[in-house]
């Protein structure tokens, strides 16, 4: 067998042409960057699963503020997940700028989905407005909630009339 190997178009190896390593790795190249590419596609869905599970798990135990009230002789929080709840006012009179903080309600009930919290309600509070504010497991803010009460001789009769 002749090969003319002046001649572009042939297809036909020389007699005794022997493949060198660098003849291998030089195929083996275009193996690998496939096999790469595929380890990438298999590795993302994956990653994508682990943190989807993270994220519902956050949401599972994300803190919520459910309800807000005056159960005497307590204000009464509802919500669930939550590391801190205060309970803050905005005091009747002129000139008032910011509000203040009555104090920090005690968890009565376990860790969870249906937290309580209680604050004994101080004497002879004037206001116009109490509200709470909740915190979750990372100390970042989740809810605000108001007492219901438009009016500050509703909201006094709540705190201490007969009722």
């Amino acid at each position: 067998m002749v090969i003319n190997t002046s001649d572009p178009h042939s297809t036909a190896q020389p007699p005794g042409r022997v493949f060198t390593r660098r003849d291998a790795l030089g195929l083996a190249h275009p193996y690998w960057a496939t096999f790469i590419v595929a380890c990438g596609f298999l590795v993302i869905p994956l990653s994508a699963r682990q943190n989807g599970t993270a994220v519902a798990r956050e949401a599972k135990d994300a803190g919520k503020l459910y309800d807000f009230k005056i159960a005497k002789p307590n204000f009464l929080v509802d919500g669930a997940n939550l590391s801190k709840v205060e309970v803050w006012f905005w005091s009747t009179g002129t000139g008032i700028t910011k509000p203040a903080l009555i104090g920090t309600a005690k968890r009565i009930t376990n860790e969870g989905k249906r937290e309580k919290w209680v604050l004994r309600i101080p004497s002879k509070l004037l206001a116009v407005e109490i509200f709470t504010t909740a915190f979750d497991k990372t100390g970042n803010v989740v809810g605000k909630k108001s007492l219901p009460y438009k009016d500050p001789g509703a909201l006094y009769n709540a705190m201490y009339g007969k009722k």
